[in-house]
């Protein structure tokens, strides 16, 4: 079977830095280099498991008469400018269709970002005589990607991010699941502007777990994930640092805490593509990579 492809390219430079050696002793010679990123038209960076956006800077070393040295560098981009979406507030219900029972929910806000909480509400109705014990809640991401060669397809990949268990029901009354809470780990935002060959979307999935062969009462719920908090702007810190670093509290509660940058809650991948398997033996760059995404820590926030 041959292998689906397709290419998007965001943009790309070639410098030549041989004139910019400068030499830091111990027989090691530094070029120095910078570059400005475009302002727009970059998506942001993504790993799944059919394709992904990714970008680097790759160094190659020129050697006459033997084979090049190369290293790549990669790095996390994120589309901070991404147009707010200003969806109204999600409502979602469903019934079962072989016990009497029903399930209404509620989110609130329009937005959110990894790190917040995502507050519930919902209200189940048990009209059978049968107690329900548990109700789970699912953060779902669904990837698509999409392939233009040899032919057009799409590959859908679901992945279950975060699960919680919730209050169930005794039969025949009614149960209030308000304040429930979700939180979004570090996961890029919905959808890729500027992307047009992987597309992402993210849902809240209410589950009732109803005993005995009957079917479980499932309500999907759409939700938005973005990179900067809709209750006010607040830039972005300049660099990515491991792990959150100690911030003053905020004395306006009304302002998001600082970001940091935390690796994808999916983990690193191994980097894959034709490129690298034919230069593999002369490449001394990375072979894994993981992107990070501005995440918020709202523990220490008052």
């Amino acid at each position: 079977m041959s292998a689906l492809k397709s290419l998007n390219v965001s943009f790309e430079k070639n410098m030549d830095v041989s004139k910019l050696g400068k030499s830091s002793g111990d027989r090691q010679v530094a070029f120095p280099f910078k570059y400005e990123l475009p302002s727009t038209g970059l998506p942001t960076s993504f790993e799944g498991c059919h394709g992904g956006v990714r970008y680097y800077a790759k160094a190659t070393i020129d050697r006459p008469n033997a084979f090049d040295k190369t290293l790549k560098k990669y790095f996390t981009v994120l589309d901070i400018q991404q147009e707010v979406l200003r969806t109204p507030r999600s409502l979602a219900s469903g019934t079962s269709l072989l016990t009497p029972s029903k399930f209404t929910s509620r989110r609130t806000g329009v937005r959110n970002c990894p790190g917040e909480m995502i507050r519930l509400s919902g209200v189940l109705k048990n009209g059978s005589g049968t107690d329900i014990k548990e109700t789970t809640v699912q953060l779902r991401q669904k990837v698509t990607s999409i392939a233009d060669s040899p032919h057009k397809m799409k590959r859908s990949d679901r992945t279950t991010l975060s699960e919680i268990k919730a209050l169930g029901c005794k039969g025949k009354e009614s149960a209030d699941l308000s304040g429930i809470t979700i939180q979004v780990p570090s996961i890029p935002p919905s959808s890729q502007r500027y992307c047009n060959v992987i597309d992402i979307i993210y849902k809240l999935k209410f589950i009732v777990n109803i005993p005995g062969p009957h079917k479980d009462l499932e309500v999907d719920v759409p939700i938005t994930i973005g990179s900067i908090p809709l209750r006010s702007y607040y830039p972005l810190a300049p660099s990515f640092p491991s792990q959150p670093e100690e911030q003053p509290t905020s004395t306006d509660p009304s302002l998001p805490p600082p970001p940091y940058y935390a690796v994808s809650s999916t983990g690193p991948v191994k980097i894959k593509d034709d490129e690298e398997k034919a230069a593999d033996k002369n490449d001394m760059g990375e072979k894994e990579f993981a992107p990070k995404y501005a995440y918020y820590d709202w523990s220490k926030h008052t």
